[in-house]
Formats: C-alpha cells, sequence, structure tokens
C-alpha cells in the first residue's frame, strides 16, 4: 500500500468505500448496544452510514489539512504549537463522533412520529 500510496491519491481514496462500510456496521453495533437493543436496527442504520461517512471525511481531510495545519501553528508557538493543533483535531474528530451516535435514537424517533403505528384491531383510538 505504501508503494500505491507514493503515486498518487487514487489508492487511498479508492478505500473509502470499504471503510464506510466497515465503520457503518461498527457503528452500527455500537449504537444498537448503547441503547440497549431498543431502538431497531433498522432504525438506526442511516444514522450509522452518517457516521461511518463523517469518520471517512474526517481522515481524508485531516491527511490533506493536518501537515499545514500542525506547521502553522508550530511557526506561531513552537512545540507548544503543536500540541495546540493536535488536541483541537483530536477534539474536532471526537466531536463528531459523539453528534454521529447521537443522531441515530433521534432520527429513529422522528420517524416514529412521522409514521404513528396503525392500533390494532378492536383498540380504541
Amino acid at each position: 500500500m505504501k508503494e500505491l500510496k507514493g503515486e498518487g491519491t487514487w489508492a487511498g481514496l479508492s478505500l473509502a468505500p470499504g471503510w464506510i462500510a466497515i465503520l457503518t456496521l461498527y457503528f452500527l453495533w455500537i449504537k444498537r448496544m448503547l441503547t440497549y437493543g431498543l431502538v431497531p436496527r433498522r432504525d438506526m442504520l442511516r444514522a450509522s452510514l452518517i457516521s461511518g461517512t463523517l469518520i471517512v471525511a474526517v481522515v481524508v481531510i485531516s491527511s490533506r489539512v493536518m501537515e499545514y495545519w500542525i506547521n502553522l501553528y508550530a511557526g506561531d508557538y513552537g512545540v507548544f504549537g503543536v500540541v495546540i493543533a493536535i488536541f483541537f483535531w483530536i477534539g474536532f474528530s471526537s466531536a463528531i463522533i459523539v453528534f454521529a451516535l447521537s443522531l441515530g435514537p433521534a432520527l429513529a424517533g422522528r420517524k416514529r412520529i412521522r409514521r404513528p403505528e396503525a392500533p390494532a384491531a378492536g383498540e380504541p383510538i
């Protein structure tokens, strides 16, 4: 893979759909576990796909921007600037993960509000 990455960015970008699929499955499992199985997998799929896509986007963006970002902060603040830049990027990535994880139950609840289940035969309305 190192040889392919040296030639161009097509190799890294061609792996993105696979990473999105793996991360979608992971986030689907973790969201199901965090909600104690109360929210169906189908309702969590959209948010898991968003989570996986956002994480891959952060990785792709950081591979392009992180060197410039660290050099900018290192030029102004020295070694402490490198720590600041890395700390910011970890905080930014963590915020995206928490935001994406919290989308699952919210989107599932919104879906139920839009389409309430019909009462069974013989039940009062």
